[in-house]
């Protein structure tokens, strides 16, 4: 089996990562396409990350494609969260307090990210 995800403009096709189980992933196709076209890696297991609301989706994305911080803070959430990713039994639901989700909670990233799910659900041919 194969997933489609929008890499910039163009559809980007794969073979389903071996930690993915099928039936998770054909419940969950469309939100499995956001994930991955915001600039999660394939190859890093993201289930958990289906129960947040693409505004949250955005953020952790955004975290994890900075390569260089001008805050200490930033970093430390970066790290929290791939410690959090890689601990597949992590006793918490989120990488994050609701106080951190508050300072990733700014209007740049909402206006990002639906401008992205736009052009997202364009590639893909969705309309929500």
């Amino acid at each position: 089996m194969s997933i489609k995800y929008c890499n910039k403009d163009k559809i980007v096709e794969k073979n389903t990562p071996t930690w993915l189980n099928p039936d998770v992933y054909n419940k969950n196709k469309g939100k499995f396409a956001i994930i991955w076209s915001l600039g999660f890696p394939t190859n890093v297991p993201c289930g958990r990350i289906l129960q947040f609301p693409p505004e949250k989706i955005y953020a952790l994305a955004d975290l994890l494609k900075t390569k260089k911080f001008k805050s200490p803070y930033r970093q430390s959430l970066r790290t929290q969260l791939n410690k959090w990713l890689e601990d597949e039994d992590s006793d918490f639901i989120s990488p994050f307090s609701a106080k951190q989700w508050g300072t990733l909670n700014n209007p740049n990233i909402r206006r990002n990210s639906y401008r992205m799910m736009q052009n997202i659900y364009k590639v893909l041919g969705k309309r929500e």
